[in-house]
């Protein structure tokens, strides 16, 4: 018997639309980034185009986690043997700085933080290309069904959860 992974849903098709195309931004690694901290299951970059004081960072980690199940949802019959699983991060600090195009001493910095967890079993059918699969579709949390536009984010800022759509 060959073992395959499915995904658990099945997306409705929205009239003109067929995909999404998410513009990532470029950084380049191995020319403005500098290494802050590399230890086992974690590393700390710097990008040196920033400011000192006001450092754009990104930080990786990979923990191990030994009941993937533990808070899942999935109810025990479905459980595999194995329960081991891993927790990945993927955050960016990436400070703001406001100015004032009339009053040039007007500066002020303000944080802003994005972090992206995956948990997931491992098993050598859950591969880096569903993983990939999962991340962009968590994606989908900041924006309205079939559009790559700001105004779902525009709501969650202002507290309204749900989808336009859906309410």
């Amino acid at each position: 018997m060959a073992k395959t992974v499915s995904y658990c849903y099945t997306d409705t098709a929205i009239d003109g639309v067929t995909t999404h195309l998410l513009e990532l931004g470029l950084p380049n690694f191995g020319v403005d980034w500098t290494i802050i901290r590399d230890t086992p299951g974690e590393a700390v970059i710097s990008n040196l185009t920033s400011p000192q004081g006001l450092e754009e960072r990104f930080r990786f980690a990979m923990t191990p986690v030994k009941d993937v199940y533990r808070n899942s949802g999935i109810t025990l019959p479905a459980y595999a043997p194995d329960t081991k699983g891993f927790s990945i991060l993927g955050s960016l600090v990436s400070p703001l700085r406001i100015t004032d195009t009339v009053d040039a001493t007007y500066q002020v910095d303000k944080p802003c933080v994005v972090n992206i967890t995956v948990k997931a079993a491992v098993d050598a059918l859950i591969t880096p290309a569903i993983i990939k699969t999962q991340v962009a579709r968590a994606m989908n949390a900041f924006f309205n069904t079939g559009v790559l536009t700001t105004e779902r984010l525009n709501a969650l800022m202002r507290g309204s959860m749900l989808p336009a759509d859906m309410r």
